[in-house]
């Protein structure tokens, strides 16, 4: 793990990053389930944090990270040109990037990085296929995908359900990771428009 917050800190203290990491590769809970994964702390282990050290991630990424890859980000806060500004870079270098669309109940475009039209936003539906009461929603969202009372790994080694974004995020990611392994010259835009294009309309209540 790359850390940002804690240099000396070994392993997840959260259970967040574990539980997001867990829905995206892990070979019990994970949509791709031979995906590589790499964890960048940003956050503290009360799960606060800077854009500043966000940023910091996205650069480290974008300069030494292999492609095709996908940039899961589990995370929010208000509008930020800057982290916009520097998840468009990381897109515009090749890097797929799927976004938390939020828990506040509000409009995406309110948010960052959710705002940014070049990340893939996701909402969260309960399992009904209603969209849950506390997803953030609007034209910045571009897909929504399960996020309610899901099981994975926490830090501690055991099973924890929870929800949020967050959560809807990693499905999403893992979805991409498929994609990107039998199109491996797609670029974050064509990878945008076959999941959007393969999402059912209309079916989000």
């Amino acid at each position: 793990m790359t850390d940002y917050v804690y240099p000396n800190l070994d392993g997840d203290c959260k259970g967040h990053g574990t539980h997001v990491s867990g829905l995206i590769g892990s070979k019990t809970y994970g949509v791709a389930k031979k995906v590589q994964i790499h964890g960048l702390r940003v956050l503290d282990c009360t799960g606060s944090g800077w854009n500043s050290d966000i940023i910091a991630a996205l650069d480290f990424i974008t300069t030494y990270g292999s492609k095709p890859g996908v940039i899961n980000m589990s995370l929010g806060g208000g509008v930020s040109s800057a982290m916009n500004s520097a998840v468009a870079t990381a897109v515009s270098r090749g890097f797929v990037v799927v976004v938390a669309g939020g828990n506040n109940g509000d409009n995406a475009c309110s948010y960052s990085p959710s705002s940014e039209p070049s990340a893939i936003s996701v909402g969260a539906t309960d399992s009904g296929d209603n969209k849950a009461s506390w997803s953030n929603y609007g034209t910045c969202i571009d897909l929504f995908a399960p996020g309610a009372s899901l099981q994975s790994w926490y830090f501690d080694g055991t099973v924890r359900t929870m929800s949020g974004t967050s959560m809807a995020a990693p499905v999403v990611a893992g979805l991409v990771a498929l994609y990107l392994e039998s199109n491996p010259t797609a670029s974050p835009a064509q990878v945008a428009a076959a999941l959007t294009a393969a999402a059912v309309s209309d079916k989000v209540l």
